[in-house]
Formats: structure tokens, C-alpha cells, sequence
């Protein structure tokens, strides 16, 4: 498993921001603010995503074509699910497009259908057998 100091940086950051995110939902769930919620759930799958790109480069190139490994193509997958259903939620929360403000659903949108987009390629990759390699 690679040791990169960059990536050893990163992952206590992003739990602290996925920590910090929900604690700001719970609060924002509690005061009824439907736009705020939706949009640290936007965050929260940015956070999903950042965590399947982590795993992805814990190993080296050589290691993945080496081990092929099948656990970390289901993590990958799992964060990128997990990616969807907050994103999910957030449509949710929304409840249906604002006619006088449109934006927040039209974000939600599309970070939604470039999650599916990325997870297809995703399932793709791994049914043909690309798996985790670059």
C-alpha cells in the first residue's frame, strides 16, 4: 500500500469535513432550512466521492494489476453510492423545483446524474474487468 504523505493529509481532513457537514444537517434538519440541507448534502457526496478516489489511489498501479482486488472495486462502488443516496435526499428535502428559484434543484440535478454517470462507468469498468486501474 502506497505511502503517500499527501493522502495520509487528506483523509483526517475529510472526515473532519463529513463530521462537521452532518453535525450543520442535523442543525439545519432541526430549523426546517430545506436550501441549506440540500446543499450540505451536496457536500456530503462530494465527500463520498473524494473517499472513492482516496481508496482507488491507496495502492500503487503496479499493486492494482497485481492483486486486482475486488474489495476495493465494491468500496469504490459503496462511496459512490453513498454519493447518490445523499444527493438523493437532497431532492427529497427540495421536495420539487422552485419555479422563483430553481438553482438549488438544478444543482442537485446535475451532481446527481454525473454521480450515476461515474458509477455506470464505474460497474462498467469493473463487469469487463478494468476494475480499479486508472
Amino acid at each position: 500500500i502506497s505511502k503517500d504523505p499527501k493522502l495520509s493529509a487528506v483523509i483526517p481532513m475529510l472526515l473532519s469535513a463529513e463530521w462537521w457537514f452532518k453535525e450543520g444537517l442535523r442543525n439545519f434538519q432541526r430549523c426546517g432550512d430545506v436550501f441549506n440541507q440540500a446543499f450540505l448534502r451536496c457536500n456530503l457526496s462530494q465527500c463520498c466521492k473524494l473517499r472513492s478516489i482516496a481508496s482507488s489511489y491507496r495502492m500503487s498501479f503496479s499493486e492494482r494489476l497485481e492483486n486486482a482486488d475486488k474489495n476495493l472495486d465494491s468500496h469504490v462502488e459503496l462511496c459512490l453510492d453513498d454519493a447518490a443516496r445523499h444527493l438523493e435526499l437532497a431532492h427529497e428535502t427540495l421536495d420539487q423545483r422552485d419555479p422563483n428559484d430553481p438553482k438549488a434543484w438544478d444543482m442537485v440535478s446535475t451532481e446527481l446524474a454525473a454521480t450515476y454517470l461515474v458509477l455506470g462507468v464505474k460497474r462498467r469498468q469493473t463487469l469487463i474487468g478494468g476494475g480499479a486501474s486508472p
